[in-house]
Formats: C-alpha cells, sequence, structure tokens
C-alpha cells in the first residue's frame, strides 16, 4: 500500500486513520465480492453434479431395460432384487416397466 505523503511522518493524524478506513473499506468489498462469486461457483458446480446425476441415472435406467429384454431369465430375479429399493407405491409402475412386452418395439424415428 503507498501512503500519501502526510501519512509518512504522522502515523496518528486523522489522514491517517481515513486513510487506513478506506482501505479497510475497500478491502471489505473485495471480499464481498470474492464471496459473492465463490457462491455462485458453488451453486453452479452444484446444479452441473445434479444434472450429472440425472443423466447417469437415465443412462442407467435405459441399460436396464435393454438388460432385461436381451435376458429374459434375468427378469424375475431383477424385479425381486430391485424392488426391495424402490418406494412401495412405485413397485407396481416399475414391475410394470420390466414385465415382458407383447407389442413390437417402436422407434422415435417410425
Amino acid at each position: 500500500m503507498i501512503l500519501p505523503m502526510c501519512l509518512k511522518p504522522l502515523k496518528n493524524s486523522k489522514c491517517w486513520r481515513d486513510a487506513m478506513s478506506a482501505q479497510l473499506e475497500k478491502l471489505r468489498k473485495q471480499r464481498e465480492q470474492l464471496d459473492a462469486r465463490i457462491k455462485a461457483a458453488a451453486a453452479r458446480a452444484k446444479e452441473q453434479e445434479r444434472k450429472d446425476r440425472t443423466r447417469a441415472l437415465i443412462l442407467l435406467g435405459a441399460a436396464l431395460e435393454q438388460f432385461v429384454k436381451r435376458n429374459p431369465e434375468a427378469r424375475t430375479a431383477l424385479i425381486g432384487r430391485l424392488q426391495l429399493h424402490i418406494a412401495e407405491k412405485d413397485r407396481v409402475l416399475v414391475a410394470r416397466f420390466l414385465a415382458p412386452s407383447e407389442r413390437p418395439e417402436t422407434h422415435a424415428s417410425e
């Protein structure tokens, strides 16, 4: 920090105290700005983590769907094991989703 000429000889003068107060206020503002930047960066990181987790869950669900379609013998064992980790209100939906399908598979491009 560069001190004005009036501050060098008399550190206890009003001029020195005013300069120190101004310097402290400047540093407090910088700290507030840094705190805001840190908070914003943390929020962005949390949001990205949430998006990544959602994408991973969707991919896992799609992989599980393909697995049970290709391995009907594993379907029963999987349903039994998965049901333990699914809320009771959602078990029927999941069991229906993993149940063998009678209809032909359709693709979005058709």
